[in-house]
């Protein structure tokens, strides 16, 4: 099952477009979505009927979503069909037992497509492939509006969730969103009951073995209990640590799992670092996810088990254990737990992207009356009533991923209350201030660990109603940056001072230019003679034209100071330390030393 991790991801609803008459339901609040979503997962892990789990997802859907009706249907395509299976609110047979030729209508649309749809007025849809029959039943239940999402699982659409009003009306984004997260818990809760299937099928298995086969009976058992702990595992809010408890309990070997390049999710690591990234265990972990069984390989003398955990023809995450020899069946059904474990996590996560996305244009776009409403929404993320903010704006190379970027952001501001999402482009973050402002500071340098080229630009909020401003500040100092021919690293206004915010509103070759129209002489002279002209007219004004504070800070002794400034009024001329000329060959310093400081340079050199 595929669900989108990028907080930036939109929901695409096909036409046709609802006139402007046509009312707008009153989408779910955020809240409510993720405690529905909560509610969803406990029954899956305390209700093993499958008919009343999916009942739970369409009752919860049908109320947040203020629909008439839910209902979900199962694609047969054998048939080239999709059949209504479990519906609440409908209530015509009719309607309930309909099967519709895959992309004809809206179900069939749903089922076959790989995007929600949406109709705000089905029997007069021109849009939608009607067939007459169908519109018949359409009409003896009295539906109007229709809104669908399909069902993945390991990025097959298996099925496709629906809700519908005996009324024209629109679903909003946060309507269409909710229910595509619905979708994705019902991919999961297909995913758990199969699970739930095999356990009951090597149950019986097991109460039909004879006594003549004792050594395979008590293989049985272990699995049984095996699966029956892997169960309870998934019940937990850290699946995937409690998943690797009970299989090194089981093996009592190390086990580890590691995302599909090899990095570390869970458990500690049983190969050396990026062991899993050499071609050798590559093609193990290759060969495991196509033929899904587990493969064993040895790596560095060390003998190890590797596993694709998949969901169809997704790889979602790699099993390894030391030394697994005879432990195939253990892994391979250890997998399947992972799997789920995985598509729920990353469901929960995708949604929790999505508050934060649209939190943070909230922020950017608030009206005086939203204030106390957005304050209590950072109040749930743990941020303090009334207090001082920070944002950050995180801007990288053209070859650097968001997702990646997000997935540092979120491991370095994992141990305060943070906000973080997409927004226009670079990505936001929103915390408590700190004093000093160190938070910009280990934000780039766990970017940095992490092989990112990210530059970050920092400024503080007073409150909610100051975070657009921030944020335009923020961003004016990542323009400034750039302009110096900075790639990586934080800074903020205060660092970057007046050169910097002049800076912000051009580009690169802007500042070049300007360096070069007030020092270009001097920097010549400094090159070709391996003189100290640009560094002593530096600390001239640094020490507000006092000679002997200026020798002081270049430890030379006076009389070689004014040699020097006699020196550049020669090149110069002496109006560059007179004003008004003297703050444009100061600024000009400044840039000049911050743009040396990015490129490595030796600014004394000049």
């Amino acid at each position: 099952m595929h669900v989108p991790s990028d907080a930036s991801t939109t929901v695409e609803a096909t036409p046709p477009q609802p006139p402007p008459s046509t009312p707008v339901l009153t989408p779910p609040s955020t809240d409510d979505v993720r405690r529905a979503l909560r509610e969803c997962a406990e029954d899956l892990t305390s209700v093993r009927d499958r008919g009343v789990v999916l009942q739970g997802i369409l009752r919860r859907a049908r109320t947040l979503l203020d629909a008439d009706m839910a209902y979900l249907s199962v694609n047969d395509l054998e048939r080239g069909e999709t059949c209504i299976e479990e519906a609440v609110g409908v209530q015509t047979d009719a309607y309930r037992s309909i099967r519709m030729p895959l992309g004809t209508g809206i179900l069939g649309a749903v089922a076959a497509g790989n995007a929600p749809v949406q109709t705000s007025d089905y029997l007069s849809d021109p849009n939608m492939n009607h067939l007459p029959g169908i519109d018949a039943i359409v009409r003896g239940e009295g539906v109007r509006s229709i809104l669908g999402a399909p069902i993945r699982v390991g990025g097959r659409v298996v099925a496709a969730l629906l809700v519908a009003c005996r009324r024209p009306s629109e679903f909003s984004e946060r309507s269409v969103a909710a229910l595509v997260d619905f979708a994705a818990q019902a991919g999961v809760a297909y995913e758990h009951l199969r699970i739930r299937r095999e356990v009951t099928g090597l149950r019986t298995t097991l109460s039909q073995t004879v006594s003549s086969t004792e050594r395979r009976q008590h293989e049985l058992e272990s699995l049984l209990l095996l699966d029956e702990r892997l169960m309870a595992a998934l019940r937990g809010s850290s699946a995937l640590v409690s998943i690797i408890d009970v299989l090194g309990e089981f093996l009592s070997a190390p086990v580890s799992i590691h995302d599909p390049d090899g990095n570390l999710i869970a458990g500690q690591a049983v190969a050396a670092d990026r062991l899993l990234c050499t071609p050798e265990l590559r093609t193990s972990v290759t060969i495991s996810h196509r033929e899904q069984g587990a493969v064993p390989v040895t790596a560095g003398g060390v003998p190890l088990l590797v596993m694709a955990a998949s969901a169809g023809e997704e790889h979602l995450a790699t099993l390894v254990v030391k030394d697994g020899r005879g432990r195939r069946e253990i892994i391979s059904r250890a997998s399947v737990f992972v799997s789920t474990a995985y598509l729920f996590e990353r469901t929960l996560e995708a949604s929790s992207n999505r508050e934060q996305f649209e939190l943070i244009e909230l922020l950017m776009n608030m009206r005086e009356r939203t204030e106390p409403a957005l304050q209590m929404r950072l109040q749930s993320y743990g941020f303090n009533k009334g207090e001082a903010l920070e944002v950050h704006v995180c801007e990288g190379t053209a070859s650097v991923q968001q997702s990646s970027t997000v997935a540092a952001i979120k491991t370095a501001t994992a141990s305060i209350p943070a906000v973080v999402a997409v927004h226009a482009g670079h990505i936001c973050v929103l915390c408590p201030a700190t004093e000093p402002h160190t938070r910009g500071t280990t934000i780039a340098d766990t970017l940095k660990a992490a092989g990112l080229t990210v530059l970050v630009g920092s400024a503080k909020a007073s409150g909610v109603a100051a975070v657009r401003a921030a944020h335009d500040e923020a961003r004016a100092v990542v323009s400034a940056m750039r302009a110096l021919g900075r790639s990586h690293g934080s800074s903020d206004v205060i660092d970057l001072g007046l050169a910097g915010a002049i800076s912000g509103a051009r580009d690169q070759k802007w500042v070049a230019r300007l360096i070069d129209r007030f020092l270009g002489p001097l920097i010549s002279y400094d090159q070709d003679r391996h003189t100290q002209l640009c560094e002593t007219a530096w600390h001239y004004f640094e020490n507000g034209g006092h000679l002997a504070r200026t020798a002081a800070a270049l430890h030379v002794h006076m009389s070689t100071v004014r040699q020097r400034i006699d020196r550049i009024d020669t090149i110069l001329g002496e109006n560059w330390r007179r004003a008004p000329s003297s703050l444009d060959t100061h600024l000009a310093l400044r840039l000049s030393r911050l743009r040396a400081a990015e490129e490595g340079i030796d600014f004394r050199s000049y």
